[in-house]
């Protein structure tokens, strides 16, 4: 399973932009991280502080889509995602982790 582990996160990396794309303007939603130590932001940005870190399969709300998007060197550009963890915390993390559950 952990051999896994690498290929699955590549596999849901490549397809997390094809399916977040159908849930736009369809919130909230249930979702997962596909990440490891993916941080919550108290802003749609890089410069948002950070309120904490999830892990590869935590359980998320999404709560809605940012109106803007960042990219990283030449990769696609990201919608910032706002979300609410199983705790209660609430706060924003880059949509590029976040793996909308199948309706």
């Amino acid at each position: 399973m952990k051999n896994l582990k690498p290929i699955l996160f590549c596999l849901l990396l490549l397809t997390a932009e094809f399916i977040f794309a159908q849930y736009e303007g369809s919130f909230p939603h249930d979702a997962y991280i596909i990440g490891d130590a993916v941080r919550i932001r108290d802003a749609s940005n890089t410069q948002g502080k950070a309120l904490g870190k999830l892990n590869f399969g935590s359980h998320v709300k999404v709560l809605q889509q940012s109106k803007n998007s960042d990219s990283f060197g030449k990769r696609n550009a990201y919608f910032w995602v706002q979300i609410k963890t199983e705790d209660g915390t609430t706060g924003w993390t880059f949509g590029k982790y976040v793996q909308p559950v199948k309706r």
